[in-house]
Protein backbone atom coordinates (compact mmCIF):
# COMPACT_ATOMS: atom_id res chain seq x y z
CA UNK A 1 0.00 0.00 0.00
CA UNK A 2 1.42 3.13 -0.84
CA UNK A 3 0.82 5.91 2.07
CA UNK A 4 2.77 8.75 -0.14
CA UNK A 5 1.58 12.70 0.27
CA UNK A 6 2.13 14.00 -3.19
CA UNK A 7 -0.75 15.67 -4.30
CA UNK A 8 0.04 14.07 -7.61
CA UNK A 9 0.12 10.26 -6.56
CA UNK A 10 -2.86 8.00 -7.49
CA UNK A 11 -3.53 7.57 -3.55
CA UNK A 12 -4.03 10.88 -3.10
CA UNK A 13 -6.11 11.28 -6.18
CA UNK A 14 -8.28 8.20 -4.89
CA UNK A 15 -8.25 9.66 -1.43
CA UNK A 16 -9.82 12.82 -2.14
CA UNK A 17 -12.55 10.88 -4.07
CA UNK A 18 -13.27 9.10 -0.77
CA UNK A 19 -13.72 12.22 0.85
CA UNK A 20 -15.99 13.78 -1.58
CA UNK A 21 -17.97 10.68 -1.67
CA UNK A 22 -18.79 10.56 1.90
CA UNK A 23 -19.65 14.02 2.14
CA UNK A 24 -21.48 14.12 -0.49
CA UNK A 25 -23.51 10.97 1.53
CA UNK A 26 -24.10 13.08 4.37
CA UNK A 27 -25.61 15.78 2.47
CA UNK A 28 -27.99 13.40 0.76
CA UNK A 29 -28.88 12.49 4.33
CA UNK A 30 -29.27 15.87 5.15
CA UNK A 31 -31.87 16.89 2.14
CA UNK A 32 -29.13 18.46 0.13
CA UNK A 33 -30.94 19.43 -3.42
CA UNK A 34 -27.86 20.07 -5.13
CA UNK A 35 -26.84 16.18 -4.85
CA UNK A 36 -26.92 15.06 -8.25
CA UNK A 37 -25.04 18.04 -9.87
CA UNK A 38 -22.27 17.28 -7.86
CA UNK A 39 -21.91 13.53 -8.23
CA UNK A 40 -22.34 14.47 -11.83
CA UNK A 41 -18.85 16.23 -11.30
CA UNK A 42 -17.18 13.89 -9.42
CA UNK A 43 -18.17 11.25 -12.11
CA UNK A 44 -16.89 14.03 -15.18
CA UNK A 45 -13.32 14.15 -12.34
CA UNK A 46 -13.18 10.69 -11.74
CA UNK A 47 -12.93 7.17 -13.55
CA UNK A 48 -16.36 5.99 -12.76
CA UNK A 49 -15.25 2.38 -12.28
CA UNK A 50 -12.72 3.59 -9.65
CA UNK A 51 -16.53 5.99 -8.28
CA UNK A 52 -18.26 2.54 -8.82
CA UNK A 53 -15.54 0.53 -6.28
CA UNK A 54 -15.41 3.32 -3.85
CA UNK A 55 -18.98 3.97 -3.27
CA UNK A 56 -19.58 -0.07 -2.90
CA UNK A 57 -17.08 -0.85 -0.95
CA UNK A 58 -17.29 2.51 1.39
CA UNK A 59 -20.98 1.06 1.92
CA UNK A 60 -22.36 4.35 0.56
CA UNK A 61 -25.10 3.07 -2.26
CA UNK A 62 -27.75 3.56 -0.02
CA UNK A 63 -27.07 6.86 1.03
CA UNK A 64 -26.29 8.15 -2.71
CA UNK A 65 -28.98 6.00 -4.60
CA UNK A 66 -31.73 8.59 -5.73
CA UNK A 67 -28.58 10.77 -6.98
CA UNK A 68 -27.26 7.88 -8.62
CA UNK A 69 -30.43 6.85 -10.38
CA UNK A 70 -31.14 10.11 -10.80
CA UNK A 71 -27.96 12.00 -12.46
CA UNK A 72 -28.39 9.24 -15.53
CA UNK A 73 -24.62 10.15 -15.70
CA UNK A 74 -23.28 6.30 -15.00
CA UNK A 75 -22.11 4.10 -17.55
CA UNK A 76 -24.64 1.42 -18.21
CA UNK A 77 -21.89 -1.27 -16.75
CA UNK A 78 -21.14 0.79 -13.31
CA UNK A 79 -24.89 1.31 -12.91
CA UNK A 80 -25.82 -2.57 -13.42
CA UNK A 81 -22.90 -3.45 -10.65
CA UNK A 82 -24.75 -0.77 -8.49
CA UNK A 83 -28.28 -2.00 -9.08
CA UNK A 84 -27.23 -5.49 -8.03
CA UNK A 85 -25.67 -4.37 -4.71
CA UNK A 86 -28.99 -2.36 -4.05
CA UNK A 87 -31.23 -5.01 -5.18
CA UNK A 88 -28.93 -7.50 -2.77
CA UNK A 89 -28.53 -5.03 -0.16
CA UNK A 90 -32.87 -4.46 0.38
CA UNK A 91 -33.55 -7.92 0.22
CA UNK A 92 -30.35 -9.00 2.83
CA UNK A 93 -32.50 -6.01 4.93
CA UNK A 94 -36.14 -7.32 4.05
CA UNK A 95 -35.05 -10.49 5.41
CA UNK A 96 -33.35 -9.10 8.49
CA UNK A 97 -36.62 -7.42 8.57
CA UNK A 98 -38.92 -10.45 8.81
CA UNK A 99 -36.99 -12.42 11.09
CA UNK A 100 -36.37 -9.71 13.61
CA UNK A 101 -39.94 -10.23 15.46
CA UNK A 102 -39.74 -14.25 15.79
CA UNK A 103 -35.92 -13.55 17.19
CA UNK A 104 -37.01 -10.82 19.45
CA UNK A 105 -39.63 -13.48 21.06
CA UNK A 106 -36.97 -15.73 21.34
CA UNK A 107 -34.57 -13.94 23.09
CA UNK A 108 -37.77 -12.81 25.80
CA UNK A 109 -38.75 -16.18 25.87
CA UNK A 110 -34.80 -16.94 27.30
CA UNK A 111 -35.13 -13.72 29.68
CA UNK A 112 -32.84 -11.59 27.50
CA UNK A 113 -34.12 -8.49 26.86
CA UNK A 114 -30.93 -7.01 24.50
CA UNK A 115 -30.07 -3.79 22.37
CA UNK A 116 -30.54 -3.25 19.44
CA UNK A 117 -27.45 -0.53 17.62
CA UNK A 118 -26.08 -0.20 14.69
CA UNK A 119 -27.80 -1.07 11.32
CA UNK A 120 -31.43 -1.62 12.07
CA UNK A 121 -31.41 0.65 15.19
CA UNK A 122 -29.96 4.37 12.55
CA UNK A 123 -33.41 3.88 11.02
CA UNK A 124 -34.48 6.86 13.38
CA UNK A 125 -31.49 8.79 12.75
CA UNK A 126 -32.26 8.72 8.91
CA UNK A 127 -34.93 10.25 6.24
CA UNK A 128 -36.06 6.78 5.34
CA UNK A 129 -35.18 3.14 6.31
CA UNK A 130 -33.51 1.98 3.59
CA UNK A 131 -30.89 4.60 3.90
CA UNK A 132 -28.07 2.60 6.09
CA UNK A 133 -27.49 -0.61 4.19
CA UNK A 134 -27.85 -3.86 6.80
CA UNK A 135 -25.56 -6.31 7.03
CA UNK A 136 -26.27 -8.14 10.36
CA UNK A 137 -27.99 -7.98 13.73
CA UNK A 138 -25.60 -5.76 16.55
CA UNK A 139 -26.76 -6.81 19.84
CA UNK A 140 -25.68 -5.84 23.16
CA UNK A 141 -26.24 -7.84 26.20
CA UNK A 142 -25.11 -8.57 29.90
CA UNK A 143 -22.09 -10.87 30.56
CA UNK A 144 -23.77 -12.89 32.61
CA UNK A 145 -26.42 -13.54 29.68
CA UNK A 146 -23.64 -14.79 27.01
CA UNK A 147 -23.44 -18.41 27.73
CA UNK A 148 -27.57 -19.13 28.01
CA UNK A 149 -28.09 -16.84 24.61
CA UNK A 150 -25.00 -18.99 22.73
CA UNK A 151 -26.83 -22.56 24.27
CA UNK A 152 -29.99 -21.00 22.73
CA UNK A 153 -29.22 -20.08 19.31
CA UNK A 154 -26.83 -23.38 18.86
CA UNK A 155 -30.13 -25.50 19.84
CA UNK A 156 -31.96 -23.51 17.85
CA UNK A 157 -30.14 -24.19 14.73
CA UNK A 158 -28.01 -21.08 14.78
CA UNK A 159 -24.13 -21.90 13.58
CA UNK A 160 -21.14 -19.66 14.86
CA UNK A 161 -18.08 -18.46 12.36
CA UNK A 162 -14.93 -20.16 12.40
CA UNK A 163 -12.73 -16.78 13.32
CA UNK A 164 -15.41 -14.94 15.23
CA UNK A 165 -17.07 -16.91 18.23
CA UNK A 166 -19.42 -14.11 19.04
CA UNK A 167 -21.44 -14.05 15.42
CA UNK A 168 -23.68 -16.47 14.96
CA UNK A 169 -25.73 -16.90 11.76
CA UNK A 170 -28.80 -19.19 10.26
CA UNK A 171 -30.82 -18.85 6.88
CA UNK A 172 -29.09 -15.63 5.94
CA UNK A 173 -29.20 -13.80 8.86
CA UNK A 174 -26.21 -12.71 10.97
CA UNK A 175 -26.10 -11.90 14.71
CA UNK A 176 -23.37 -10.09 16.29
CA UNK A 177 -23.48 -10.95 19.93
CA UNK A 178 -21.51 -7.77 22.15
CA UNK A 179 -21.62 -7.74 26.30
CA UNK A 180 -19.43 -4.35 26.28
CA UNK A 181 -19.02 -1.28 24.16
CA UNK A 182 -15.77 0.15 24.26
CA UNK A 183 -14.80 -1.86 21.43
CA UNK A 184 -12.56 -4.80 22.92
CA UNK A 185 -10.59 -7.33 20.41
CA UNK A 186 -12.97 -9.36 19.09
CA UNK A 187 -10.85 -12.45 19.62
CA UNK A 188 -9.15 -12.07 22.76
CA UNK A 189 -11.89 -10.33 24.47
CA UNK A 190 -9.66 -7.08 26.04
CA UNK A 191 -11.06 -3.74 25.99
CA UNK A 192 -7.46 -1.44 24.81
CA UNK A 193 -10.38 1.57 25.26
CA UNK A 194 -11.62 1.63 28.96
CA UNK A 195 -15.08 0.82 30.50
CA UNK A 196 -18.27 1.57 30.13
CA UNK A 197 -20.87 -0.05 32.54
CA UNK A 198 -23.32 -2.47 30.39
CA UNK A 199 -26.34 -2.07 33.70
CA UNK A 200 -25.84 1.97 33.04
CA UNK A 201 -26.16 1.30 28.97
CA UNK A 202 -29.17 -0.48 30.08
CA UNK A 203 -30.69 2.16 32.12
CA UNK A 204 -29.97 4.92 29.72
CA UNK A 205 -31.66 2.64 26.32
CA UNK A 206 -35.05 4.00 25.08
CA UNK A 207 -37.38 1.83 23.99
CA UNK A 208 -38.81 2.34 20.14
CA UNK A 209 -41.01 0.15 18.01
CA UNK A 210 -39.17 -2.02 15.18
CA UNK A 211 -41.32 -4.17 12.97
CA UNK A 212 -43.77 -3.91 15.40
CA UNK A 213 -42.39 -5.33 18.24
CA UNK A 214 -41.21 -2.80 21.12
CA UNK A 215 -36.92 -2.74 20.89
CA UNK A 216 -34.38 -1.52 22.98
CA UNK A 217 -31.79 0.76 21.61
CA UNK A 218 -28.76 3.12 22.78
CA UNK A 219 -29.32 6.72 24.42
CA UNK A 220 -27.77 9.11 21.25
CA UNK A 221 -25.09 10.31 23.41
CA UNK A 222 -23.82 6.40 24.25
CA UNK A 223 -24.43 5.32 20.49
CA UNK A 224 -22.16 8.34 19.13
CA UNK A 225 -19.46 7.35 22.00
CA UNK A 226 -19.35 3.62 20.63
CA UNK A 227 -19.63 4.56 17.32
CA UNK A 228 -16.44 6.82 17.51
CA UNK A 229 -14.74 3.85 19.01
CA UNK A 230 -15.88 1.42 16.70
CA UNK A 231 -14.65 3.50 13.59
CA UNK A 232 -11.32 4.29 15.55
CA UNK A 233 -10.78 0.76 16.21
CA UNK A 234 -11.26 -0.52 12.89
CA UNK A 235 -8.88 2.30 11.57
CA UNK A 236 -11.64 4.39 9.74
CA UNK A 237 -11.70 1.77 7.11
CA UNK A 238 -15.94 2.62 5.74
CA UNK A 239 -17.16 6.18 5.38
CA UNK A 240 -20.78 4.52 5.90
CA UNK A 241 -19.72 4.75 9.41
CA UNK A 242 -18.01 8.11 9.30
CA UNK A 243 -22.02 8.99 7.99
CA UNK A 244 -22.97 7.25 10.97
CA UNK A 245 -21.43 9.66 13.31
CA UNK A 246 -21.99 12.55 11.52
CA UNK A 247 -25.80 11.48 11.75
CA UNK A 248 -25.67 10.77 15.24
CA UNK A 249 -24.13 14.11 15.83
CA UNK A 250 -26.74 16.25 13.95
CA UNK A 251 -28.74 14.17 15.98
CA UNK A 252 -27.78 15.27 18.93
CA UNK A 253 -27.37 19.30 18.33
CA UNK A 254 -30.78 19.20 17.70
CA UNK A 255 -32.08 17.65 20.94
CA UNK A 256 -29.83 19.70 22.20
CA UNK A 257 -27.70 17.21 24.30
CA UNK A 258 -24.01 18.63 23.53
CA UNK A 259 -23.50 19.81 27.18
CA UNK A 260 -24.48 16.52 28.56
CA UNK A 261 -22.86 14.56 26.08
CA UNK A 262 -19.35 16.81 27.24
CA UNK A 263 -20.00 15.71 31.10
CA UNK A 264 -20.63 12.16 30.05
CA UNK A 265 -17.53 11.95 27.59
CA UNK A 266 -15.37 13.51 30.06
CA UNK A 267 -16.31 11.18 32.66
CA UNK A 268 -15.67 8.43 30.41
CA UNK A 269 -11.67 7.05 30.53
CA UNK A 270 -11.86 6.95 27.12
CA UNK A 271 -12.04 10.42 26.67
CA UNK A 272 -8.74 10.84 24.62
CA UNK A 273 -9.99 8.57 22.28
CA UNK A 274 -13.09 9.50 21.66
CA UNK A 275 -12.17 12.28 20.48
CA UNK A 276 -9.63 11.06 17.84
CA UNK A 277 -12.27 8.55 16.37
CA UNK A 278 -14.49 12.42 16.30
CA UNK A 279 -11.74 14.57 14.57
CA UNK A 280 -12.30 12.87 11.04
CA UNK A 281 -16.53 13.63 11.41
CA UNK A 282 -15.25 17.40 12.22
CA UNK A 283 -13.19 17.66 9.47
CA UNK A 284 -14.67 15.65 6.80
CA UNK A 285 -18.17 16.53 7.16
CA UNK A 286 -17.73 20.16 8.85
CA UNK A 287 -19.47 18.92 11.78
CA UNK A 288 -18.96 21.55 14.64
CA UNK A 289 -18.11 19.77 18.18
CA UNK A 290 -18.07 21.80 21.56
CA UNK A 291 -14.54 22.56 21.83
CA UNK A 292 -14.23 20.33 24.85
CA UNK A 293 -14.72 17.26 22.09
CA UNK A 294 -12.73 18.83 19.47
CA UNK A 295 -8.99 16.83 19.57
CA UNK A 296 -7.96 20.18 17.64
CA UNK A 297 -9.59 22.91 19.24
CA UNK A 298 -8.55 21.22 22.69
CA UNK A 299 -4.65 20.71 22.26
CA UNK A 300 -4.74 17.00 22.29
CA UNK A 301 -2.86 17.41 18.17
CA UNK A 302 0.95 18.36 20.59
CA UNK A 303 2.22 14.93 19.45
CA UNK A 304 3.26 15.20 15.52
CA UNK A 305 2.42 11.68 14.93
CA UNK A 306 -0.68 11.51 16.23
CA UNK A 307 -1.14 14.95 14.31
CA UNK A 308 -0.44 13.55 10.68
CA UNK A 309 -2.04 10.03 11.42
CA UNK A 310 -5.30 11.78 12.07
CA UNK A 311 -4.56 14.59 9.11
CA UNK A 312 -4.30 11.62 6.91
CA UNK A 313 -7.36 9.98 7.52
CA UNK A 314 -9.18 13.57 7.64
CA UNK A 315 -7.85 13.74 3.83
CA UNK A 316 -9.38 10.19 2.88
CA UNK A 317 -6.09 8.14 3.25
CA UNK A 318 -6.15 4.67 4.01
CA UNK A 319 -3.68 3.74 7.25
CA UNK A 320 -3.78 0.34 7.65
CA UNK A 321 -3.62 -0.88 11.96
CA UNK A 322 -4.04 3.16 12.65
CA UNK A 323 -6.43 2.53 15.38
CA UNK A 324 -3.74 0.47 17.39
CA UNK A 325 -1.14 3.03 16.88
CA UNK A 326 -4.04 5.45 18.46
CA UNK A 327 -5.01 2.90 20.78
CA UNK A 328 -1.17 2.42 21.91
CA UNK A 329 -0.41 6.26 21.92
CA UNK A 330 -2.84 6.59 25.25
CA UNK A 331 -0.44 4.08 27.30
CA UNK A 332 1.52 5.59 30.00
CA UNK A 333 4.65 3.77 29.11
CA UNK A 334 6.68 1.69 26.80
CA UNK A 335 6.26 -1.48 28.08
CA UNK A 336 2.30 -1.23 27.52
CA UNK A 337 2.57 -0.01 24.29
CA UNK A 338 5.01 -2.83 23.19
CA UNK A 339 2.60 -5.71 24.80
CA UNK A 340 -0.37 -4.11 23.26
CA UNK A 341 1.24 -4.46 19.91
CA UNK A 342 2.68 -7.88 20.28
CA UNK A 343 -1.01 -9.11 22.25
CA UNK A 344 -2.73 -7.91 18.79
CA UNK A 345 -0.23 -9.68 16.50
CA UNK A 346 -0.33 -13.11 18.45
CA UNK A 347 -3.20 -12.75 21.04
CA UNK A 348 -3.28 -15.71 23.90
CA UNK A 349 -6.06 -18.16 24.69
CA UNK A 350 -5.83 -17.25 28.31
CA UNK A 351 -7.04 -13.67 27.36
CA UNK A 352 -10.59 -14.94 25.48
CA UNK A 353 -13.43 -15.24 27.65
CA UNK A 354 -15.64 -18.36 27.11
CA UNK A 355 -12.96 -20.33 24.91
CA UNK A 356 -15.19 -23.81 24.31
CA UNK A 357 -14.97 -24.36 20.67
CA UNK A 358 -13.46 -21.17 19.21
CA UNK A 359 -10.24 -21.04 17.02
CA UNK A 360 -7.89 -21.47 20.33
CA UNK A 361 -9.36 -24.54 21.07
CA UNK A 362 -6.34 -27.39 20.33
CA UNK A 363 -8.26 -29.20 17.92
CA UNK A 364 -8.77 -26.26 15.56
CA UNK A 365 -6.90 -25.15 12.73
CA UNK A 366 -2.62 -25.12 14.19
CA UNK A 367 -1.84 -22.55 10.88
CA UNK A 368 -4.36 -19.85 12.00
CA UNK A 369 -1.58 -18.25 14.82
CA UNK A 370 0.77 -18.32 11.80
CA UNK A 371 -1.24 -16.53 9.79
CA UNK A 372 -1.94 -13.95 12.57
CA UNK A 373 2.07 -13.44 12.96
CA UNK A 374 2.36 -12.93 8.86
CA UNK A 375 -0.61 -10.47 9.25
CA UNK A 376 0.71 -8.67 12.16
CA UNK A 377 4.10 -8.36 10.44
CA UNK A 378 2.70 -7.11 7.14
CA UNK A 379 0.97 -4.05 9.66
CA UNK A 380 4.01 -3.09 11.46
CA UNK A 381 5.96 -2.98 7.85
CA UNK A 382 3.02 -1.01 6.58
CA UNK A 383 3.00 1.48 10.02
CA UNK A 384 6.52 1.31 9.94
CA UNK A 385 6.11 2.99 6.50
CA UNK A 386 3.81 4.97 6.79
CA UNK A 387 5.69 6.50 9.82
CA UNK A 388 8.50 7.33 7.96
CA UNK A 389 6.15 9.38 5.64
CA UNK A 390 4.52 11.15 8.35
CA UNK A 391 7.01 12.10 11.05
Amino acid sequence: MNYSRNPLNKTEKHSNLRVKLAKLSSECCLESSSSESKLIEIINKYNPKEVTDIIINEGLVGFLWASIYQSGYFPEQQLEELKKYRFDALKRELLIRQKIPALWRQFNQIGIDPILFRGLSYSKIYPANTFRDISDVDILIQQNDFEKLINALTNLGWQSYFNYPDLYWKDGVSIDIHTEMMGSDRKTGRSHAGEISTDELFQRSATVQIEGINIRILDPIDDLICASIHWLKHSFMRMCWGVDLCMLCHKIAENNLWDDAVKRIQNCNAFRLIKYGLLPVERIFSVSLPGALSAEKSGLLTNRFISNILDAVAQGEYADHCGYLLYASTFKNHFQKYKFIFDVIYPKSSNRKLLNNTIYSDNQNWAFPIQRIKRGLKGVSNLSRFYLNVR
